[in-house]
């Protein structure tokens, strides 16, 4: 992968495992394999797919446009700076953003019900992950399903299944756009040949009626 740009003075650049944000006369590096113990076992498929996501997580952070405790218009150096605690937070098994630095995000429950199925030994359905949150709101380790459930989204395992879903979903849509384009451009030419028998330039003339 090459380098791309955020839109925001800062470029995002992929080589091997990994990604490195530069802006502001600074460089954030994160190897993603480093945080991934399984990653060798993975499928390439789902590699590209987790560093994709990472590489857009942390892009999300530069399109702060404002700082949040003085209110002034945000510089490069601001959002290099926020990229590097996201970073600071993945290396040190922090999935989520505290409360305040972009808001408390709260995973769509069937994201992370897939990322769960997707991530954890034993737990093969969604029966399976409902009965693992019944028992942690039993055991008193949440308060209610909801909160047992985005409990899981934060941990290291999940959350990187869920990036890896999100990317996944991203590149469906992707492809999905480029069918549909092919499938215009070819009704049109349908369109364009009718078009032309209308105008009666393939009318069969004189004796050619006739064969």
């Amino acid at each position: 992968m090459g380098k791309k740009a955020t839109g925001s003075g800062i470029s995002a650049t992929v080589t091997g495992t990994t990604i490195t944000w530069t802006g502001a006369g600074r460089t954030v590096s994160f190897d993603v394999a480093a945080v991934e113990p399984q990653w060798a076992n993975l499928r390439p498929m789902t590699q590209a797919a987790i560093l994709n996501g990472f590489r857009v997580a942390g892009d999300r952070m530069t399109a702060l446009e404002r700082d949040p405790i003085t209110k002034q218009s945000a510089t490069t150096a601001d959002k290099i700076e926020r990229v590097a605690r996201r970073v600071a937070g993945w290396v040190a098994g922090e999935w989520t953003l505290a409360r305040g630095a972009t808001g408390p995000r709260t995973v769509p429950e069937n994201l992370v019900i897939r990322a769960m199925i997707r991530a954890l030994a034993g737990i093969n359905n969604a029966e399976d992950v409902e009965r693992v949150l019944g028992l942690q709101v039993k055991a008193g380790k949440a308060p209610d399903r909801a909160t047992a459930l985005q409990l899981w989204a934060k941990s290291k395992q999940v959350a990187a299944a869920i990036l890896a879903i999100e990317a996944e979903i991203a590149a469906e849509r992707v492809a999905g756009i480029d069918d549909a384009d092919a499938e215009l451009a070819a009704i049109m030419a349908l369109a364009d040949g009718g078009e032309d028998d209308e105008d009666g330039d393939d009318e069969p003339r004189g004796d050619e009626a006739l064969v």
